[in-house]
């Protein structure tokens, strides 16, 4: 059974995504940090025949993300998407992706494959690195830091990016920082979802 998901989940949410925090780092965030009903994001989830929860479906604006342990109800995930006409993106581990992906009704959806780095240890990081020139943003700086971004052929068109940005910068769950000449930002570098790390 697929169902909307509420505060009430929230510990039966939080042991479900545990299992693989590193790879649930967006979904577990922005719960943390926007919880269960936002008109900005809501969250589904399916119960096995025990009432286990075995599956997370996470709407954040436009861009959906999903975890799940072993099989799933797959159809039933994407007919949430398939009715969302504001849907973009879908996000989440490729062995679980693809099968919601074979039940989207979209035209032809792109798909990519991305990796992650986890750092584990800052004995690598260079703590002599000039930065001089680089500002961390202020709200005022958003609107330069996604014009940059719609430059970037790797980014997709998203109008929710600068509500995002702004809300991240205002609940202190994201910070960008920047350099820019005399009149434009020439690069940048932001964080998301942050929260106080976990402890598992």
């Amino acid at each position: 059974m697929v169902r909307r998901l509420h505060e009430a989940d929230d510990q039966a949410c939080q042991q479900l995504l545990a299992k693989k925090p590193a790879e649930n780092l967006f979904i577990i965030g922005d719960i943390e940090n926007f919880g269960y009903d936002q008109d900005f994001q809501k969250l589904w989830g399916e119960f096995d025949e025990n009432q286990q929860l075995t599956a997370i479906l996470l709407k954040y604006h436009n861009n959906y993300i999903c975890y799940a342990e072993g099989e799933f109800d797959a159809p039933a995930f994407a007919e949430i998407i398939n009715e969302d006409p504001d849907f973009m993106q879908l996000s989440g581990l490729q062995s679980i992706t693809s099968q919601i992906l074979s039940h989207i009704d979209y035209p032809a959806p792109k798909t990519r494959t991305l990796y992650y780095a986890k750092c584990e240890t800052s004995a690598y990081l260079d703590q002599q690195a000039d930065t001089e020139n680089v500002q961390r943003a202020k709200l005022g700086d958003i609107p330069s830091i996604t014009r940059l971004h719609s430059l970037i052929p790797e980014f997709e068109m998203d109008n929710s990016r600068e509500e995002s940005m702004k809300r991240g910068q205002e609940n202190g769950s994201a910070r960008t920082y920047f350099i820019k000449n005399d009149r434009e930002v020439l690069s940048c570098a932001s964080t998301t979802a942050e929260i106080p790390c976990p402890p598992w």
